[in-house]
């Protein structure tokens, strides 16, 4: 961003891929900390490029002790909740990932990546997600969310978490714990922000 900046090709945006996992003992059951932490440390607006949850998660998702936690069975719900959540964390849009077709042109392909969209791979619709899907966006309609969010601005925050450079290393522990931090402080109402190393440089 700041390159950019310096070279005179401001940006009006930051994409992301973002997929919070919908399986019990996840550590990543929210999408908001992956949307905030870039709000944050791009200072632009986010918009999510890719997302969603596959009817298919279940051959991922086993646990010897417990069996499968049927994460599969709940992306009828957890479709609309990320997309409530994504536009309440302040994603200017949402695109949910489906590949629909791709048995027409392979059959080479990651069997998780089956069961995302809301139709199936003969584009025949997968019910309850496409009714639920279509309730969704019946109700924003309803309550003109449109009008609801624009012109709106970032409240304060209540609780900020740091976020060293030193940490940014693409998957590591403390990514998945102020992820689960994250959600759940979000689901108790607060508001949160990161804070990085300059803060405590001034």
């Amino acid at each position: 961003v700041s390159s950019c900046a310096a070279s005179g090709a401001l940006l009006d945006f930051w994409s992301i891929n973002n997929y919070a996992w919908a399986w019990i003992g996840s550590e990543i059951r929210s999408a908001a900390f992956g949307i905030e932490k870039y709000q944050a440390e791009s200072g632009l607006p986010v918009m999510i490029s890719e997302t969603g949850h596959s009817s298919t998660e279940d051959l991922f998702d086993y646990d010897s002790a417990t069996g499968y936690s049927y994460s599969g069975a709940r992306q009828a719900k957890a479709l609309p909740s990320t997309m409530w959540e994504s536009l309440m964390c302040g994603a200017i849009g949402v695109h949910f990932f489906t590949w629909n077709d791709r048995s027409e042109f392979t059959t080479n392909y990651f069997y998780r990546e089956q069961g995302f969209g809301v139709v199936k791979e003969n584009r025949s619709l997968k019910e309850p997600v496409y009714d639920n899907m279509s309730a969704m966006l019946r109700q924003m309609e309803n309550i003109q969310l449109a009008h609801l969010l624009g012109g709106s601005i970032k409240p304060r925050p209540d609780i900020q978490l740091f976020w060293s450079t030193n940490a940014d290393m693409v998957w590591p522990r403390a990514n998945q714990e102020n992820a689960s931090i994250w959600g759940a402080l979000k689901r108790l109402g607060y508001q949160l922000w990161i804070i990085e190393d300059t803060a405590f440089e001034a």
